[in-house]
């Protein structure tokens, strides 16, 4: 079952990311800065997309092999911390998500 959380409603999201890798999100606050609400939405939206394709190779690859491959592993993991800036990034830019 999915189940589905505003932005506004998540304890401070994202906070943690600032310190396992504030380089990435001043990387994306310098391209967030140029951006408008909407754009931040769409990629935030394809961020999580991105990252629910990762986190399903990474399974897909653990029931068929019995371990996921270290790029599967950490392409799953990269793709977490970039929803997590995101996400962060659009709170802070009081994004609104319908």
């Amino acid at each position: 079952m999915i189940t589905f959380t505003l932005i506004d409603e998540m304890s401070e999201p994202g906070r943690d990311i600032e310190i396992v890798n504030p380089a990435l999100v001043c990387r994306l606050r310098a391209e967030a800065e140029m951006l408008e609400p909407h754009e931040i939405a769409a990629l935030l939206a394809d961020a999580i997309l991105a990252a629910a394709l990762a986190a399903h190779t990474r399974r897909w690859q653990e029931q068929l092999y019995s371990e996921a491959s270290p790029d599967a592993i950490v392409d799953h993991e990269y793709r977490d911390e970039i929803v997590c800036a995101w996400t962060l990034i659009a709170v802070e830019a009081h994004v609104t998500i319908p």
